[in-house]
């Protein structure tokens, strides 16, 4: 299909030859019936894609028959959509217990033609069974009004309401295993059938229900409830100026998190959550961002979802107590408000800036087309604020702080900003500058270029801040550094031995401090360029046997053949179980008794501990010419480990 161009029309202009050539598109035809064979008008079949994305719908006539045209080629799914009086089926008569969700139920799919007319996409539709019962309060009382769910494989499936006497009826429902529970809004107990209590959200299996089984088509009776009332929690929520505030969501949560149970203030401020089981809660206000969020008792929402964590008050409800007086007082809050620039001054459009309070992200804002943001409905409190901008420039701390450590404003140094009660600060200005670069190349030893390898950059205190991997002819670009010092490292990824920067080996891999290495230093808005590598390959070790015997004193002494121009370093353990603590080995004056043996011919190595310890000794040979990131490979082949006690 053609892109879409747009049109430009001047005032008083007419633009003409503004044509369309229509191409006749593919059509879907069927009809709906019932089990015995009658003909339904007024069925809905949805056309649905690939991802169960409803796209158009039709509705049958008078005698069943749909049509869908005017339709591309493709691949579509097809789905009934009978209000509630009859099962509704995807097509090819796949009982429909996801809505939206074709591919999950098992739908078949259609495949279209261009301009092609399928017919016969015919639906058979069957009622189904019904779940029906009483619902009473104490004294056997009717209780009318309230929630009626059922849920099928833990998720909900439908609802209904019950009607003046209590009754309730949950009709078109499929050969499944269901779970009924009864929701009152607080006005009783939530219970599962027959009278497990509401606990665990959506979890009937959690909560103790019995299930509900349906077979055959045939309906099931007498699902009935008896209520009984629960406790409650009741107070009112107070603006800072003593003025109770209407509609205010109070939410209930366990500790883990959960939200159970809210309602809404009323025009006087005051609230009532009731039909609880008895528990421990916490309470919160959800103003939607108009006020200061607070959990009960006047702690802060910071966390949202952690109670615990937020500091909040535990409340109580034990028999069935009703806990009155939970009243909260919500200020309007502070507001930080700010320009961002950068070093030009000119102003940056959607730049976002976010406030931490602690190392937590408790709010953000954008900025408009002048630069200007505005944080508000702040607590009071200390605030530390970066910007996060996609402009090719460098994210700073307030004020001209560089982030090293994203979401930890205190160990990079930021600058505080202390908030008020319902204090309005401005001024809080970022002048965002280029950065710096750091640009070079990763060759071999021979000159070849290295593609596709790591090229690590550390910051002034040996932390990893940033890597990039080499393009095909070896280079790489670093960007967006802040002014400063740091650690260029490669890691070749064993092909290669790693360096830092300036040919230092990089042995700990990710300590440059420890290794050495050579510091490159940054400026804003300056490439670095040069910062070159010509790695040597790493050998892997030939196998070599490790051979003990015993001197003319009776002395253990290890033999093995060295290669050419190799060195090697004996080490020495104490014990192999559990886990070996491998050293190197001491040494004494004799050449025998060197442990490390430095690169020479080809040829015997010989090793004599000049001091073994009394309780015995394990030792082992390893190559100490070839370093790699997790130390130093042993060479010995299947007397790897081998040692002897003395």
């Amino acid at each position: 299909m053609a892109g879409i161009q747009g049109l430009q029309v001047t005032a008083g202009g007419l633009v003409q030859g503004i044509d369309f050539q229509l191409v006749q598109g593919a059509s879907l035809e069927g009809v709906v019936t019932d089990s015995a064979g009658t003909l339904l008008p007024n069925v809905y079949v949805d056309l649905y894609d690939l991802s169960g994305q409803a796209l158009e719908f039709a509705r049958t006539d008078d005698l069943g028959h749909f049509r869908l045209g005017g339709l591309p080629a493709g691949s579509y799914y097809l789905g009934t959509d009978t209000l509630l009086n009859y099962l509704d089926y995807w097509y090819d008569q796949v009982v429909m217990l996801t809505p939206g969700a074709p591919q999950v139920d098992g739908a078949t799919l259609v495949q279209l033609g261009e301009s092609e007319v399928r017919t016969g996409i015919d639906f058979t539709l069957n009622q189904g069974a019904t779940i029906s019962g009483l619902v009473t309060g104490p004294g056997g009382i009717p209780v009318a009004n309230v929630f009626v769910d059922v849920y099928l494989d833990g998720a909900f499936f439908d609802y209904t309401l019950t009607a003046a006497d209590g009754s309730y009826s949950l009709s078109a429902l499929p050969d499944q295993t269901y779970y009924v529970k009864v929701e009152s809004l607080g006005a009783y107990l939530d219970v599962w059938y027959p009278s497990a209590l509401v606990r665990a959200l959506g979890d009937p299996v959690a909560d103790g229900a019995d299930p509900i089984i349906i077979q055959d088509g045939v309906s099931v009776d007498n699902i009935d409830f008896s209520l009984e009332p629960g406790g409650g929690i009741a107070g009112t929520i107070f603006d800072s100026n003593g003025l109770p505030i209407p509609g205010v969501f109070v939410d209930l949560y366990n500790s883990d998190g959960q939200r159970l149970f809210y309602t809404e203030t009323s025009l006087d401020g005051t609230y009532h959550l009731g039909g609880l089981p008895d528990g421990t809660y916490y309470l919160r206000t959800d103003t939607l961002g108009l006020l200061v969020d607070l959990w009960y008792s006047d702690a802060l929402v910071i966390l949202y979802q952690d109670p615990v964590g937020d500091g909040a008050v535990p409340l109580v409800v034990q028999d069935k107590s009703e806990l009155t007086g939970k009243d909260l007082v919500l200020d309007q809050g502070g507001s930080i408000q700010g320009r961002v620039t950068n070093h030009f001054g000119v102003p940056l459009e959607g730049t976002g800036v976010e406030v931490y309070f602690g190392d937590l992200i408790y709010d953000f804002g954008l900025t408009d087309s002048n630069g200007v943001y505005s944080v508000s409905v702040l607590p009071a409190g200390t605030y530390f604020l970066q910007t996060d901008t996609l402009d090719g420039l460098i994210n700073e701390w307030y004020r001209d702080v560089y982030i090293y450590n994203q979401g930890d404003p205190e160990e990079d140094g930021a600058t505080p900003v202390i908030l008020g009660h319902d204090q309005a600060i401005g001024g809080i200005d970022f002048v965002l500058g280029l950065g710096a670069d750091i640009e070079g190349q990763v060759l071999s030893a021979l000159g070849q270029p290295i593609a596709g390898v790591y090229v690590d950059v550390y910051d002034a205190l040996g932390r990893y801040y940033d890597d990039v991997l080499t393009a095909t002819d070896g280079t790489f670009v670093v960007s967006f550094l802040p002014p400063g010092t740091f650690y260029v490292g490669v890691d070749a990824l064993g092909a290669y031995l790693n360096e830092w920067y300036d040919a230092v080996p990089r042995l700990t891999f990710s300590n440059p401090l420890v290794d050495g290495a050579t510091t490159v230093a940054t400026e804003d808005g300056v490439v670095i360029v040069g910062i070159d590598f010509a790695l040597s390959p790493y050998v892997q070790p030939v196998a070599a046997s490790l051979q003990i015997a015993s001197d003319s004193e009776g002395a253990a002494v290890l033999s093995w053949m060295a290669e050419l121009g190799v060195a090697y370093q004996v080490q020495r353990a104490l014990q192999l179980d559990p886990e070996p603590v491998w050293q190197d080995a001491p040494s004494g004056v004799l050449e025998i008794e060197v442990s490390g043996k430095s690169a020479g011919t080809a040829g015997l190595r010989q090793y004599r501990d000049p001091a073994p310890p009394a309780g015995g000794a394990f030792y082992r040979v390893v190559v100490s010419a070839f370093p790699i990131a997790e130390g130093r490979p042993v060479i010995t082949d299947e007397t790897q480990g081998q040692a002897w006690p003395r």
